[in-house]
């Protein structure tokens, strides 16, 4: 549980990426608890920040639970939660995140994109992927709810 795959990835990390059930991410926390404040060789992400980005709304709420200073801090390319959460398009953790008390929704991060931005990116790649793919209406307009400003600054 300490240590690291070929790809500096912890089992935590990993776990998370293969949408592993919130139980079992529980006991890898339990058996390594220094795991949620190490990022991954791959992207300097922390578990909290793949979470957002493809994990499901109950993994981010736990791991946010442990790591509450996370909230509102960026990683090393000024990326925040929020900025995770639309870059992997994931709604219901973008919903979740725009309850919270944060400020990271007019943070631009060192790519100069807001989350909007990722957010739309990411809904514009999936064009074409099957009938599937999720209603992102409501998403854009809770973003766009929480920052005007995003029309004026796009």
């Amino acid at each position: 549980m300490r240590t690291t795959d070929s790809k500096g990835s912890l089992p935590l990390h990993n776990a998370i990426r293969d949408g592993t059930p919130l139980g079992t991410i529980k006991l890898l926390i339990k058996g390594n608890p220094n795991a949620i404040d190490i990022p991954d060789d791959i992207n300097g992400m922390l578990p909290l920040d793949i979470a957002s980005e493809v994990g499901t709304v109950g993994i981010v709420k736990y791991l946010a639970e442990l790591s509450l200073d996370r909230l509102n801090t960026c990683d090393m390319n000024n990326n925040y939660l929020l900025h995770h959460a639309c870059r992997g398009g994931n709604c219901e953790v973008i919903l979740y995140l725009l309850e919270t008390p944060m400020s990271s929704v007019s943070e631009r991060n060192d790519d100069d994109m807001l989350p909007i931005h990722l957010f739309c990116k990411f809904v514009n790649e999936q064009e074409g992927e099957g009938d599937d793919k999720p209603d992102y209406t409501e998403t854009i307009w809770r973003l766009l709810t929480a920052y005007p400003e995003t029309v004026m600054n796009w």
